[in-house]
């Protein structure tokens, strides 16, 4: 007889104990439970490595007095953290906190010529030195080139994704140096980027 129980019992109990496990939705009138949202402790550990930082600059005078050539300009500053713009207080002017990534956008030309550069880097000069980090140029900027009436200026959209951790506070103003070597040549935005 106790056979016999064990033989009807157990599968009754397994269905039970299988049935209490699924997900079911919740009764008319009831709310279901909503898993938590996931904490900091739950995500993954971030494995992107962290944004380069400008680089001192031992030559900036020779650098500053390079001929100048184009039109060049910092149109924002982006805070990489919440996507928001960094305008600083001052007109033409970006703030930035030393512990933060930013993406710096702009475009740079040889407006005279028509021509794009095929290559810039970023040169920040202010009291305690000068700092340089090279930009990927050939963004579509459609406007840049509608708005000098020239088609070939198109692709002259450049962005800089940066951390600024290696810098002191203080104003820096904004060039652009296009191209490399003897053919280098200076492109000042007029604009500067206070670090906090």
């Amino acid at each position: 007889m106790k056979r016999h129980l064990n033989a009807i019992l157990l599968p009754a109990a397994a269905a039970l104990l299988i049935a209490g496990c699924t997900e079911r939705p919740a009764a008319s009138g009831q709310t279901a439970a909503t898993p938590s949202a996931p904490t900091a402790a739950d995500a993954p550990a971030s494995t992107a490595p962290a944004a380069p930082g400008f680089a001192p600059v031992d030559d900036a005078a020779t650098l500053l007095a390079l001929p100048s050539s184009g039109t060049c300009s910092l149109e924002n500053l982006v805070n990489m953290g919440d996507g928001t713009p960094s305008p600083g207080a001052e007109p033409n002017s970006y703030a930035a906190d030393r512990a933060n990534t930013y993406t710096l956008i702009g475009f740079a030309t040889d407006s005279d010529a028509g021509t794009v550069p095929a290559s810039i880097r970023v040169l920040l000069h202010g009291a305690s030195g000068a700092y340089a980090m090279p930009g990927t140029m050939g963004l579509d900027r459609e406007d840049v080139a509608k708005f000098f009436n020239k088609p070939a200026l198109a692709k002259s959209g450049y962005q800089v994704v940066a951390s600024f951790a290696g810098l002191s506070p203080g104003a820096y103003e904004v060039h652009v140096i296009k191209g490399a070597d003897d053919a280098a040549q200076l492109c000042p935005t007029h604009q500067t980027i206070v670090i906090r």
